[in-house]
């Protein structure tokens, strides 16, 4: 999935190379980690979405796990 950076705002854009400066807030609800070790190639960009660091407590994360383990 190609992301579109011109069509995001601000928050949607923030992307984290770690995830020790994450703090999750208001402004931060699910950030973004980029998977540099994961998929090393420097052509390819992957993302992971952190549901857990969500504040409004989303099931979606349970239910890719579910869907995983299956």
């Amino acid at each position: 999935v190609a992301l579109d950076v011109s069509t995001m705002n601000d928050h949607d854009r923030r992307v984290y190379d770690s995830i020790l400066g994450l703090q999750c807030d208001a402004d931060n609800p699910t950030p973004l980690v980029r998977l540099n070790r994961v998929i090393p190639f420097k052509h390819t960009q992957v993302y992971a979405k952190l549901e857990w660091f969500n504040p409004f407590g989303a099931v979606k994360d349970r239910v890719a796990a579910n869907l995983l383990a299956d």
